[in-house]
């Protein structure tokens, strides 16, 4: 559910991102981009896990798929870079730990990306589809998808799930499902991608109800891509309302912001993470009456724990930020009076004040999954829990 969990925080070496830029468009929100121009600029950074620190000289692998004949990738001295096989790049990152290419296209094209180090295993790769062209100008292919409306043409957006299912009509039996990845615009801003055959499946594809408005019309369409070679098809649009409140959650959709501010005097007094303490962090939550009834957690249910760190590497103003779900708690029988989460002490390690002398902060909420229930996407609300302030370099 997270991009980042404790195991993946610390098992690869380099952190690998790429920025997209153009001068005639916006991208879209974090982790798949969209951008409708004939030319794109790429900054490819790359960091230390460990520290955040710039990782020079690092040998990365640009992976364009379909290989497209007719997408142009030069360097910023305005050279043109060849591959070294079919759509794929070698690049090397300068003392900065970056490295800026310009990718460009005559034709209207979608295209995977995939930036991520040549030393196998140690980076996560970063995915994004780009649109080259004017997507306002590509004629359209299929019907549009659909979503479960009331009679009011309006979605009730899910109260026990972060996300509404969007589906698609059968296309005939000149398209190969398995031959395609399907992309759901929402609201041009917000992208998911999905296997094509999965995608039309009956119980379609799971969006995020934090892309939605409730105060404007929605916009939904999807373009196919083809796996193996270039070119894609484009769906009409659909247009409705949404009711509700859409899940708003950064593990749900990580291009959230999350401004943390202090709560004092929750969890018996204890909020703060300092050097003195950061050895042994446990947390316990009560179970107690609820104010929509019954209690926190009953027997069977899974609790997750999220955490999210906006804080400083010790001296300086730059952020060390992090965001996290802990392993699940399942509630045995009997159903005990509280439940203890352990927070380990080397993923909280490196956080220090600014120059300013002020800590970081840090957040945890919870979530509670209702018991036997068999689809893994229901979760109650998240619960904002604990805040404080952490400090645990110096």
């Amino acid at each position: 559910m997270l991009d980042n969990s404790i195991e993946d925080t610390y098992t690869y070496i380099y952190d690998v991102r790429a920025i997209f830029s153009s001068n005639s468009a916006e991208t879209s929100a974090f982790p798949v981009r969209y951008l409708t121009s004939k030319k794109i600029k790429i900054v490819i950074s790359s960091t230390y896990v460990d520290g955040g620190n710039p990782a020079p000289n690092l040998g990365i692998i640009l992976q364009l798929n379909p290989p497209a004949d007719v997408l142009v990738v030069f360097d910023d001295k305005g050279e043109h870079v060849e591959s070294f096989e079919e759509g794929r790049y070698n690049l090397k990152t300068g003392v900065d730990g970056s490295v800026i290419l310009y990718l460009a296209s005559p034709h209207n094209i979608y295209q995977n990306i995939q930036v991520y180090s040549q030393k196998y295993g140690s980076s996560s790769p970063t995915e994004c589809v780009i649109f080259f062209g004017d997507s306002t100008t590509i004629s359209t292919d299929m019907p549009a998808p659909f979503v479960d409306l009331n009679d009011q043409n309006s979605l009730d957006i899910p109260t026990d799930s972060p996300y509404f299912n969007v589906h698609f009509p059968v296309l005939n039996d000149d398209i190969d499902p398995d031959a395609f990845s399907c992309v759901i615009s929402t609201n041009s801003c917000y992208f998911t991608k999905q296997n094509y055959s999965s995608a039309l499946l009956p119980q379609g594809v799971q969006v995020p109800s934090a892309y939605l408005n409730t105060v404007e019309d929605n916009e939904i369409y999807y373009f196919i891509e083809n796996n193996t070679a270039g070119g894609g098809l484009t769906s009409d649009k659909l247009i409705f309302q949404a009711k509700g409140i859409p899940y708003k959650h950064p593990s749900i959709g990580p291009w959230q912001n999350r401004t943390l501010k202090s709560r004092p005097l929750l969890n018996e007094g204890q909020t703060a993470i300092t050097p003195s303490n950061i050895s042994d962090i446990k947390f316990k939550l009560k179970n107690i009456p609820e104010s929509s009834g019954g209690y926190t957690f009953r027997t069977g249910d899974s609790v997750t724990f999220t955490m999210f760190i906006n804080g400083y590497f010790a001296g300086s103003n730059v952020q060390k930020n992090n965001v996290f779900e802990l392993p699940p708690i399942i509630i045995e029988d009997p159903c005990p009076e509280n439940i203890c989460i352990s927070l380990p002490a080397n993923i909280l390690a490196g956080y220090g004040s600014n120059q300013s002398h002020s800590p970081g902060r840090y957040e945890i909420d919870y979530v509670v999954k209702p018991e036997n229930s068999a689809d893994k996407s229901t979760w109650s609300r998240p619960t904002a829990w604990l805040k404080g302030a952490i400090t645990t370099s110096i």
